[in-house]
């Protein structure tokens, strides 16, 4: 059911009975399971829940090791907002109205992004219907929730995009076109999953050097040059990490591909730059 207004309180991580009382006190409800580890609290006043300031930091300060966000969409004033604190503090607020956002960037969009980072459907999180997205902010939430875009160039745009947009389940998308029949599609995401500033090789994804297998001599440069994209955030205490990094460098000297070896020399160079 679709309402017009409505504004709420999400909790990800644990809620204990106090916070459980404190959410019930405030807004009348029993919060209710969004997912295995998000609870939420809504109701239909437009800003209440959101502008609860003073719940929001007793949450977080009870559960600091849980993100507590206040949120609100209305379909009336055409403006959605989220906030987020952590810690007993705010950590990040953004709103938007509607009819001002520009561009596609998805991020811009704040409960999309929420979504997107909590891994769940926007249309889970609030019952009032949001307006269309541009085509490429539809296609990377898409993405995030298992959802393939039905062009192929929407596609590699959001793939390409994706390498931009910090959520920690991005990799696992990534990883997911790497295998793709299309050479093309495997570029794009080779290009993202590259430069995400993240340690690779964990929870059954991918290592880096295992992207340098592939058939096609463009997907290996291209995954060679987005690692030289990556390497000035590597420390050299990621050793896991800068290990991965060697394994690309060692394959992309061995190429048969000119192009190739002269991108793993590139990172070769700028690897001992950087971290010795």
């Amino acid at each position: 059911m679709s309402v017009k207004a409505e504004s709420g309180i999400l909790v990800a991580g644990p809620l204990p009975p106090e916070g459980v009382a404190i959410l019930s006190a405030a807004l009348a409800y029993e919060p209710a399971p969004l997912s295995e580890h998000i609870q939420a609290v809504r109701c239909d006043d437009p800003r209440k829940a959101y502008e609860l300031t003073q719940v929001l930091f007793q949450l977080s300060a009870l559960s600091p090791e849980a993100a507590v966000i206040g949120f609100f969409c209305d379909g009336l004033a055409g403006a959605e907002g989220a906030r987020l604190f952590q810690g007993g503090r705010e950590a990040e607020r953004r709103e938007v109205v509607w009819d001002e956002v520009r561009g596609t960037d998805p991020m811009s969009w704040p409960l999309g992004s929420l979504a997107a980072t909590l891994g769940l459907d926007p249309a889970k999180l609030t019952r009032v219907e949001r307006p269309r997205r541009p085509p490429l902010a539809e296609a990377l939430e898409g993405l995030l929730r298992g959802e393939e875009p039905a062009e192929r160039e929407l596609l590699h745009q959001a793939l390409e995009l994706l390498g931009q947009v910090p959520v920690p389940q991005v990799s696992a998308v990534l990883a997911r076109y790497l295998s793709h029949e299309d050479w093309v599609t495997r570029y794009h995401a080779a290009k993202s999953y590259c430069r995400q500033p993240r340690e690779f090789g964990s929870e059954g994804l991918p290592r880096l050097d295992e992207v340098l297998a592939d058939e096609d001599e463009g997907v290996r440069e291209a995954a060679l040059q987005s690692l030289a994209s990556l390497l000035p955030e590597v420390k050299f205490s990621d050793a896991g990490l800068v290990a991965q990094l060697d394994a690309c460098i060692e394959r992309g000297l061995a190429d048969e591909d000119e192009d190739v070896r002269a991108a793993a020399e590139e990172l070769a160079e700028l690897r001992q730059r950087l971290i010795g």
